[in-house]
């Protein structure tokens, strides 16, 4: 059975970091080259400067988009980590139920950490079923455990799941069964979701998937 371990300590600066970083130098470097390039063909035109003059101006314009694509990189990362301070609750004042935190280590990239934010925010909020789902999502996907998002998911639905969330697991637990190849858990769950939903679209759309796949199973040879 698959387990999630606790990463070491990550780099500060990482892939994603290198990634917003390059984007953030190009696009302002090809505008102000863009920009420079246009003022020294201005200043060719008008004043006479000469070609050494045009290539010094253009230089100048790469290397002040370079400088500033830098610095926005500097300050949106400075920005982003002030807000998380603040949803987590970094200074003295009680933190509202968030995972703002997980989730900006999730788009940079750091799954196994989030995976272990998410179980610490669990173990402070229990009956966060939201929070158990996410975990169970990142589980199912890049962090490649589905037995471990099996069990958050059924943890949800053997509590007190809003309609919301149980229907969220019912669909999650389908998909997870269907990817993973597990037939007899597929079909049990598709059966008990057109039941628990019988008479609306996406309950209907599990019965006929249902009997489809039992058809399927009657008469392998015409598949």
């Amino acid at each position: 059975m698959n387990q999630v371990t606790p990463p070491r300590r990550l780099r500060d600066f990482d892939s994603g970091d290198r990634m917003l970083l390059l984007r953030a130098v190009v696009t302002t470097a090809v505008a102000t080259t863009a920009m420079s390039g246009a003022v020294a063909y201005y200043v060719h035109e008008t004043r006479g400067v000469g070609w050494l003059g045009i290539v010094a101006l253009v230089l100048g314009g790469m290397l002040a988009g370079c400088g500033i694509g830098v610095l926005m990189w500097w300050l949106a990362g400075a920005t982003g980590r002030g807000v998380v301070q603040l949803l987590t609750s970094a200074g003295n004042l009680p933190p509202e139920p968030s995972f703002s935190y997980q989730e900006s280590l999730i788009v940079r990239g750091r799954h196994a950490e989030a995976a272990v934010a998410f179980k610490e925010h669990l173990a402070a909020n229990p009956t966060d079923d939201a929070a158990r789902i996410a975990l169970g999502e990142l589980l199912a996907g890049p962090l490649a455990d589905p037995a471990g998002a099996e069990r958050l998911y059924l943890g949800v639905r053997g509590g007190r799941p809003s309609p919301r969330h149980e229907w969220v697991v019912a669909q999650l637990l389908i998909e997870l069964y269907r990817k993973t190849g597990q037939e007899g858990r597929h079909l049990a769950e598709l059966a008990r979701f057109a039941d628990r939903y019988r008479g609306t679209p996406a309950g209907d759309a599990a019965k006929r998937e249902l009997m489809e796949r039992k058809r399927e199973q009657a008469n392998p040879a015409e598949h």
